[in-house]
């Protein structure tokens, strides 16, 4: 539909100095003061500033919209490129967290490595002691006591450095993971 409008609009533009031509050598127009010659010139530039105001108007609009999408294309790039340093900044910020789980389960294995050799320290001092006193006969002592509590603490102990190992292992994986992914970017 808008080609057949513009081959119209072509043609007539074409045709119109003919026909204005032929007009004016009619009596209708004899109103009209001055040459033929003379009023072909005013309607062929009269014609020509209209075609050539057009042209600019549709020029102006195809720039209008190529500088559109070329902004709207610059958008998005800027768009994907801030998603992408968003994502790689929430990546360092929680494996930096990761990191420092790490690091407060290594301190606590540390302690807890401590407080099992510090009972066993005392288990084999009471070991001792238990001999010495079976050997004296003390009434008072009951060696099966303290036996049970070094034992509770061994237990306790145990459970929590193995869930702390556990943490750690998935951890670890977690960040080595991680690390293989970064690098393959």
């Amino acid at each position: 539909m808008k080609y057949k409008l513009v081959i119209i609009v072509v043609v007539i533009l074409l045709m119109a100095p003919i026909l204005i031509a032929k007009l004016l050598e009619i009596n209708f127009f004899s109103f009209a003061r001055g040459e033929v010659d003379t009023w072909i010139m005013f309607w062929g530039s009269y014609l020509g500033a209209i075609v050539g105001a057009s042209v600019v108007y549709f020029v102006a609009q195809f720039q209008m919209k190529k500088q559109q999408e070329l902004q709207i294309k610059a958008i998005k790039i800027e768009n994907e490129n801030s998603t992408r340093r968003e994502m790689h900044q929430f990546y360092l910020t929680n494996k930096l967290e990761k990191i420092e789980e790490m690091q407060e389960h290594f301190n606590k294995l540390s302690s807890l490595v401590l407080n099992l050799n510090n009972d066993l320290l005392i288990f084999a001092i009471a070991s001792e002691s238990i001999e010495k006193d079976i050997k004296s006969k003390r009434k008072n002592f009951d060696p099966n006591d303290k036996i049970y509590q070094l034992r509770g603490d061994l237990k306790k102990y145990h459970f929590e450095m193995s869930s702390i190992f556990v943490r750690l292992i998935v951890l670890s994986e977690y960040i080595n993971t991680g690390m293989q992914t970064e690098v393959l970017r």
